[in-house]
């Protein structure tokens, strides 16, 4: 198991999902973001939905995963926002370094 997790997240357009994916970015949040176009299928208040949305995955470092889910509680559009982390077995050394150098400089 590794310091990093990936964070993922539906939002209710792509364009609200690079907005979030931005700020999580600015502030440090987050290591990198990746957001795309989805279609997606689920039940909500006892009717079949079928919608588009913006999916976001995140790579976040674990000391950071607090602060993370106090961002989503606050900023999220949606009243329950998909929160789903999941840890990461194994990360090239070299890409992990990366991800953590840069927060060692705050």
């Amino acid at each position: 198991m590794t310091a990093l997790k990936l964070l993922f997240s539906s939002f209710p357009s792509e364009e609200d999902a690079k907005n979030f994916a931005k700020e999580l970015v600015a502030q440090k949040l987050a290591e990198c973001v990746k957001v795309m176009g989805c279609s997606s299928f689920y039940i909500w208040e006892g009717k079949n939905i079928s919608d588009h949305e913006g999916l976001m995955i995140a790579k976040i470092l674990d000391s950071k995963l607090a602060q993370v889910e106090e961002f989503f509680n606050k900023k999220h559009p949606y009243r329950i926002p998909e929160f789903i982390v999941v840890d990461c077995d194994y990360v090239k050394e070299s890409y992990l370094s990366w991800a953590v150098a840069d927060k060692l400089l705050d």
